[in-house]
């Protein structure tokens, strides 16, 4: 049986400052869901967070996406990185398959592995926090071990009241 909230199909709307855009179409309805790269020094000074509160509120974003509760389930976290995933599976294709056009290109390499966005909530004591493993989302979605990483990082609170990295 098919859920309002399955996931149809999602689509790029734009990238800035460390946050890519994207709608994920499902049957409910089309919502906008954002995923957290690492900023630049640049955006990091211009920030109105400072120390531990950037830790908090910036930093323990990065590797995660954040949208409305409905799309931070585990079935759509697992059809939103396996819809990326395909878009990203054959854009590699087309690169291997024409290397005088593209040039050398190692699928496998550090760099060129697909990014798995987990979903994440906010709370005032840790910050964001993820809400399945990358290995679970990664699993469920089929993609292979060796061509998926995760940014994520958790972030714990020291007995100073402080975030760190985990």
């Amino acid at each position: 049986m098919k859920s309002q909230n399955d996931v149809l199909g999602v689509d790029f709307i734009s990238s800035y400052a460390g946050i890519q855009s994207y709608m994920i179409r499902t049957r409910s309805g089309n919502r906008r869901v954002d995923t957290h790269y690492p900023e630049s020094d640049y955006h990091r000074s211009i920030s109105c967070y400072k120390g531990a509160d950037y830790e908090k509120h910036v930093i323990s974003k990065i590797g995660c996406y954040t949208g409305s509760p409905e799309m931070l389930t585990l079935e759509i976290a697992v059809d939103f990185n396996r819809h990326r995933f395909e878009f990203f599976d054959g854009q590699v294709s087309t690169i291997l398959s024409n290397p005088k056009r593209y040039g050398e290109y190692d699928p496998l390499a550090p760099e060129n592995t697909f990014t798995v966005f987990l979903p994440a909530t906010f709370s005032q004591k840790h910050g964001w926090t993820a809400l399945y493993s990358f290995e679970q989302i990664r699993d469920l979605a089929g993609i292979p071990v060796n061509r998926a990483t995760s940014l994520y990082k958790a972030v714990v609170p020291t007995a100073a009241g402080q975030v760190q990295a985990a």
